[in-house]
């Protein structure tokens, strides 16, 4: 009667939504299981293998690490200097691990380093939870071997960070919808 939403479509109350998702799942074998475990293993060694090249930092990293270096914990809560910009949690732990093993650049390139590896053993329990053994190969594959998320794993900048956290809340949800 002149509503643009069909009315045999529309939940006739509240208890016909169902209450969460069906996620469809099916067993990984534990070929696949070894085979996830081989790729991952193979992405962090790329990972580590660029890690240990140890280049030199590039200027925008420079400007984070001056920022880092001459700060205190509370210094880095202000504004950033040399337009630079960080996520707090990500400076705290830039902080603590210069703290503790220096101003070098394997120290300024570690966190980095340990979330890209991170990431890649967590996609695993995701895509376990999301999707088929086959489509979970196939995105492990691409994360452990996209080109970006390798060379950001030893970049002394937030982005492998930022996809750790992006893969725990797709986890944390996915476990939600399964409760």
């Amino acid at each position: 009667t002149g509503t643009w939403w069909p009315s045999n479509t529309w939940p006739s109350s509240a208890s016909s939504i169902p209450q969460r998702c069906a996620i469809p799942r099916s067993p990984w074998s534990s070929t696949a299981e070894r085979c996830a475990w081989a790729i991952i293993a193979l992405g962090s060694i790329i990972r580590l293998r660029l890690y240990l090249v140890n280049r030199s930092l590039w200027s925008d990293e420079a400007r984070l690490a001056l920022n880092l270096i001459n700060r205190s914990f509370a210094g880095l809560w202000q504004p950033l200097d040399w337009r630079q910009g960080a996520p707090v949690g990500f400076l705290m732990l830039e902080k603590t691990v210069i703290s503790i093993l220096g101003s070098g650049e394997y120290a300024l390139r570690l966190i980095p380093l340990l979330a890209g590896i991170l990431t890649l053993v967590l996609f695993l329990f995701l895509a376990k939870r999301l999707i088929t053994p086959g489509a979970g190969l196939i995105a492990l594959g691409m994360m452990s071997f996209s080109k970006g998320l390798i060379y950001y794993s030893s970049e002394m900048k937030q982005y492998s960070t930022d996809v750790l956290v992006t893969v725990l809340i797709l986890l944390a949800t996915a476990r939600c919808f399964e409760k």
